[in-house]
């Protein structure tokens, strides 16, 4: 993927000088420690994709239930500030069931919800849903109690549902089939109380799932829904060539945009005004050899696309790995697995990793 990204890069360079300056090297300005409390809650399975922020710039980090790979809880945390817990095992209807997605809001938390008939096992334990069950629309108030609850009657057969989004009268809801060398979006419109009302036909959406068909997070095959500043929304999955579909707040479809160059696996997706930053798949860089064993050194690549346009504008990149928490257009949070010496033992710990633009000190010329 690096080879790919960086030959686009180049390719881009060449036909447009505006790209001349694409690469901008990032840089650590500050390093805290997640409290252990909070890493307790969510250290199972590692920082992922599905970490999310809001306007507050609080971070919202989905849990794992025990050692399973269901997401049973949210947790939210920003320095400073009350840890909140959103635990469905403490709703009846909701208990054991599986969080697919979430997203913040100005009120408080979107979530789709499912309950789950029958668990694939791993030994005794329960581990990732195998049927599922009711499907629900969640709203969470800003406390983290349910402010509403909603069952939407998605049939049966639909196992990979993956994204929600709020509708003026109703609720749309997507997911994805797929075989062994292409993927389609699903679409369908829900009204207010839950009742199906029709599924929605998207352009240009037989796609190949990703580049080489595999992917680093599986954010890639899953459709997201990301809400703009008027009121409609981007619905969409982490591979460039697939385009992105926005949708009014009525449901209907107003535009695709494709984003430029093609054959670009990414995720966590933050969106800042009309661009869209991603964090693509790159590939560790070979530094040589130890024994028969390969040594290499993690780095990331952060694209940012214009939406009005669709092309990459810009590329943050780093000489090492996190994943993205929040980027307010400037300035961008990650989080990174850690870890501490404490002498015969290693303890593990998350890093939260505010990271800016490299700065370029202009030395004057000598007289």
């Amino acid at each position: 993927m690096h080879r790919v990204l960086h030959l686009a890069l180049l390719l881009l360079a060449l036909s447009l000088c505006v790209f001349a300056q694409i690469d901008t090297p990032m840089e650590v300005v500050g390093k805290e420690r997640v409290p252990k409390d909070v890493y307790d809650l969510v250290s199972i399975g590692g920082p992922t994709s599905a970490i999310q922020c809001d306007e507050q710039q609080n971070i919202w980090i989905p849990a794992l239930r025990g050692y399973s790979s269901t997401v049973s809880s949210i947790v939210r945390y920003r320095s400073g500030e009350a840890l909140l817990r959103i635990d469905i095992d403490a709703s009846p209807k909701l208990n054991k069931g599986s969080i697919e997605f979430f997203r913040p809001t100005n009120n408080g938390v979107l979530a789709l919800i499912r309950t789950v008939r029958e668990y694939n096992k791993v030994g005794n334990f329960d581990n990732a849903p195998k049927v599922y069950g009711e499907t629900y629309a969640v709203e969470f108030n800003i406390s983290g109690a349910i402010a509403r609850l909603t069952e939407l009657k998605v049939p049966p057969t639909d196992q990979r549902v993956t994204a929600l989004a709020r509708l003026k009268n109703g609720w749309l809801v997507a997911g994805y089939t797929y075989d062994k060398v292409s993927l389609d979006l699903k679409v369908s419109l829900f009204d207010s109380e839950g009742g199906f009302v029709k599924e929605i036909k998207l352009p240009q959406n037989h796609q190949r799932p990703s580049r080489t068909g595999s992917a680093e997070s599986s954010a890639v095959f899953k459709p997201t829904v990301i809400s703009m500043l008027d009121g409609s929304f981007l619905l969409f999955r982490g591979f460039s060539s697939q385009p992105l579909y926005r949708f009014s707040v009525d449901g209907e479809l107003i535009e695709t945009i494709k984003l430029r160059p093609d054959e670009i696996d990414f995720w966590s997706p933050r969106l800042v005004g009309n661009s869209l930053l991603v964090e693509a798949d790159v590939e560790p860089e070979k530094l040589g050899m130890f024994g028969a064993i390969p040594v290499v050194r993690h780095r990331s690549a952060y694209p940012i696309f214009d939406l009005k346009t669709g092309n990459m504008v810009e590329v943050m990149t780093w000489r090492d790995s996190a994943t993205v928490a929040c980027f307010d257009g400037h300035r961008l949070i990650a989080i990174q697995q850690g870890h501490e010496d404490r002498g015969e033992e290693l303890e593990m710990n998350w890093n939260i990793l505010t990271l800016e633009p490299v700065k370029v000190i202009i030395q004057s010329p000598k007289s």
